[in-house]
């Protein structure tokens, strides 16, 4: 991607484009046929009790739902229900739904970020620090790394996979100046878990006498765009290279209108703060009306990354088992030895 299409708030925190609105992912015509398997709140998983819904139902499914508390809380005029109207209202206009199309060309957009650095002559590691939406998100990448690399073996030479850190900073040790980490994960909002991923990367290159800043980069699918004090203590360790950047929302007092700032899910994922919260006080209102609309089918979902319960393999989907030991092999930073 070219410098004119980033968008900069600060130097260290940079976002492509906006994250898309509900009303603009539900006038997007796109197909979204694609399956989601919803989870009913209070039910463990693999109890039988999952539904499978469309992307596209799922959607209307909570688009409905949002004009369905707004007509019922405009019946009353008590503080209780002006509070959930303005937060319904809020909700509809201000949540950023991402599918499976937004996460592919976010996943796309990613891995050209990483394919223009390793042109650059910089050998680029990924280091996925869990096995579960960091291990997919890279998995997603390295896809479309796969795809786009296919006729440039010295290009895909120098992108490797590994979870070692301290070998990954052995390696950054022989030329920092052509070595960058990226940490992939999927949403961040307040960031802890990416930060002390970050955070023991940075370690690691301090053993070796690094200057990790120069080094570390965290790439996200989605993150808030915060305030100049919130991203100097998340960027403390490295910049932040995020696909989709989500304004925070704030009400009439100034504080945040959802939790964490944003509102936010994914077909993927379904997000607890700022998405499962706002539904859940919404529901709650509902209750307290004698109101028993049910909650949309994505307020609690499976994640595709969902474990094998045996752990005779790593995924319970075997198509992504098959993918996830294919990217292994090629990208492993000691051949043979996959992360």
């Amino acid at each position: 991607m070219s410098e004119t299409e980033i968008n900069n708030r600060e130097q260290s925190f940079i976002y492509f484009k906006e994250g898309p609105k509900l009303k603009q992912v539900l006038d997007h015509p796109v197909p979204r046929t694609n399956m989601i398997t919803s989870i009913p709140e209070g039910v463990p998983f693999n109890r039988g009790y999952e539904n499978k819904i469309t992307e596209a139902e799922g959607i209307n499914q909570i688009s409905n739902y949002i004009n369905e508390v707004k007509t019922i809380s405009q019946k009353n005029s008590n503080k209780n229900s002006q509070e959930t109207l303005q937060l319904a209202t809020s909700f509809g206009e201000n949540l950023v739904f991402l599918g499976e199309h937004e996460l592919q060309e976010a996943s796309y957009g990613l891995a050209r970020h990483i394919i223009e650095t390793a042109q650059q002559g910089k050998t680029v590691y990924l280091y996925p620090y869990q096995d579960r939406s960091p291990q997919y998100i890279t998995l997603r990448i390295l896809e479309e790394i796969d795809s786009q690399t296919e006729q440039f073996p010295e290009i895909r030479g120098r992108i490797k996979l590994e979870t070692d850190t301290s070998a990954i900073a052995r390696r950054c040790a022989i030329d920092p100046d052509h070595s960058k980490v990226l940490i992939p994960d999927d949403f961040i909002l307040s960031g802890t878990k990416l930060k002390g991923a970050m955070g023991q990367v940075n370690s690691e290159l301090l053993k070796k006498e690094l200057d990790p800043k120069k080094i570390i980069e965290g790439v996200v699918i989605a993150s808030p765009i915060r305030d100049n004090e919130n991203l100097k203590s998340l960027t403390e360790y490295g910049n932040i290279i995020s696909y989709y950047g989500i304004p925070e929302v704030k009400n009439p007092s100034g504080g945040w209108m959802f939790d964490s700032g944003v509102a936010m899910t994914g077909s993927w994922c379904s997000v607890d703060y700022g998405f499962q919260t706002t539904i859940k006080r919404l529901h709650d209102y509902l209750s307290k009306q004698n109101d028993n609309l049910p909650t949309p089918k994505l307020y609690n979902i499976q994640r595709p990354y969902e474990k094998d319960e045996k752990r005779t393999t790593e995924y319970k989907d075997l198509d992504l088992q098959r993918m996830w030991e294919k990217v292994k092999r090629k990208y492993a930073l000691y051949p043979g030895i996959h992360p």
